[in-house]
């Protein structure tokens, strides 16, 4: 009885292959003939972006970049493990606790 039903599971599995693969063919199919009979869609594009970029080093930009501010990493403040508290309790302590209005 045991052989019986391994022949029965390898037969609907085999179905469900062929099934499987008759799908996706005809899937890919109908998405390709679609993809071929329909107009590529026509973009509008304005002339401004059409006009050749100037490839030359603008020499007043480049100073512009020289003279800019400068971040200085050292001011940035580190992240902190500990937790922030947004209720009104007297233990928080971090700097960075949520003051809610109206209290």
């Amino acid at each position: 009885m045991a052989r019986r039903n391994s022949i029965l599971v390898s037969k609907t599995l085999y179905q469900i292959g062929v099934l499987t693969l008759i799908t996706s063919i005809l899937w890919t199919a109908i998405t390709v003939m679609q993809a071929i009979s329909q107009a590529p869609n026509k973009v509008e594009v304005g002339s401004k972006i059409l006009e050749p970029i100037n490839v030359s080093m603008d020499k007043e930009i480049i100073e512009m970049l020289s003279n800019r501010k400068k971040v200085d990493v050292g001011n940035i403040p580190q992240p902190t493990t500990e937790p922030v508290i947004a209720s009104g309790s007297a233990n928080a302590t971090s700097s960075a606790t949520i003051k809610v209005s109206g209290e």
